[in-house]
């Protein structure tokens, strides 16, 4: 694919943050992220509303997964990660030393690309996290794994067998149950990192039909190379880009799915839109 040079990129499309400030869950400012001396993310600011999907396009290498990292801390658990600038949950600066993680990460969930159960039954994959975090009434603990199935609708498929090992599931079943142990802990954000990409088309098809179903009751930020699904699903699109392949993946444009796929402002956008027969 031929790409237009980069002699636009000095702002982001006037349709980008300052458009976004209802109902604001989660906001960056200046985020920048460095792994040892390189530089993944530069001055990623972004505001996104409650009960609404981001999509995260743009090419591999563009920062589009570091940029998610930041959004839940999962970037303290790599020691070369550096990150500058400030993620705003609500009312509370994540970044801060005074917000406690384990709080951080039951606000805001993750959902990985490759399906990641535990080595346990389906019950114990949902009951752990609850217990992890104070739960300890059965009664409690068995309604929510109940509901929590049912939601991401699975329990008629394995009502029958909890206590049998979650990895005996099909990859879109495992897929739904990891949803599922995210939503257990009732978050208000969740994360999602091609959540699809490695499931077979019907699985998919499910998985991003949940992913719709969410959006009247949470934030969701999902990164995705299927420009066809970010149309499909997305209110919000914001469009990653790395200039030299080299690091520094930097936001060119933000703006409403409409407006990012069919009236682009930024000629890289247009050209990277492009490929994608919506």
């Amino acid at each position: 694919m031929n790409m237009p040079s980069q002699n636009q990129q000095g702002t982001v499309s006037t349709d980008s943050v300052k458009t976004v400030n209802r109902n604001v869950i989660l906001r960056t400012n200046n985020l920048c992220l460095y792994y040892g001396t390189k530089k993944a993310i530069e001055d990623i600011s972004l505001e996104m509303a409650g009960r609404s999907i981001t999509a995260i396009i743009g090419p591999s290498g563009s920062g589009k997964s570091s940029f998610l990292s930041c959004l839940n801390r999962l970037t303290d658990l790599n020691e070369e990660c550096q990150v500058t600038g400030q993620v705003w949950l609500q009312d509370k600066e994540i970044l801060s030393k005074s917000m406690e993680v384990l709080e951080l990460r039951r606000r805001v969930g993750m959902l990985f690309q490759t399906p990641n159960p535990f080595p346990f039954s389906i019950w114990r994959n949902l009951e752990l996290p609850l217990r992890h975090h104070g739960v300890r009434d059965k009664d409690i603990i068995a309604n929510k794994i109940e509901k929590v199935l049912r939601d991401v609708w699975l329990w008629n498929e394995v009502n029958d067998r909890l206590d049998k090992s979650a990895q005996l599931l099909s990859g879109g079943q495992q897929q739904r149950l990891c949803l599922a142990r995210t939503l257990i802990l009732e978050p208000e954000v969740i994360l999602m990192d091609e959540p699809c990409s490695a499931l077979d088309p019907i699985s998919s098809d499910h998985v991003e039909e949940l992913i719709t179903h969410m959006r009247s009751t949470h934030t969701v930020v999902v990164v995705t190379h299927n420009l066809a699904q970010a149309y499909r699903i997305a209110d919000k699109v914001a469009f990653f880009w790395n200039q030299d392949h080299k690091g520094k993946g930097q936001l060119i444009e933000y703006g409403s799915v409409e407006q990012i796929f069919k009236h682009p402002h930024n000629e890289l956008t247009t050209a990277y839109i492009a490929t994608c027969r919506c």
